[in-house]
């Protein structure tokens, strides 16, 4: 039989080996959730360079179709200085288009720029 020193020896042997497996769980934990904590970063990081890629594409997009949607309306006022009147009614009728188009021409812009 072993006797109680004996006893209590070998408890505070396993207590010991008790406490570095504790010891050790613990850094595992803290490594684990460092690595954790660095993957969140990444993701956060990837979201912000998505959301940036977004605004810089929309707004890029946005910027070419009102350039093209000006074109037009800068051809169409062209098209109507071209045309040689040949009545004070035609010179009248020509004038009455291109202001049209560039009445056209800023509703548009207003109605691009504001928030719907």
């Amino acid at each position: 039989m072993t006797t109680k020193q004996e006893l209590v020896t070998k408890n505070k042997t396993g207590i010991r080996k008790n406490r570095r497996i504790i010891f050790e769980l613990q850094g595992e934990v803290s490594t684990t959730y460092a690595d954790l904590m660095l993957l969140l970063a990444d993701v956060e990081e990837h979201r912000a360079l998505l959301q940036r890629n977004f605004t810089a594409s929309f707004t890029g997009n946005r910027a070419i179709a009102v350039d093209n949607v000006d074109d037009l309306y800068l051809a169409r006022i062209e098209m109507a200085g071209a045309l040689e009147p040949k009545s004070d009614v035609e010179t009248n009728f020509r004038s009455m288009v291109i202001n049209e188009t560039e009445i056209e021409q800023l509703e548009n812009r207003v109605s691009s720029s504001t928030k719907k």
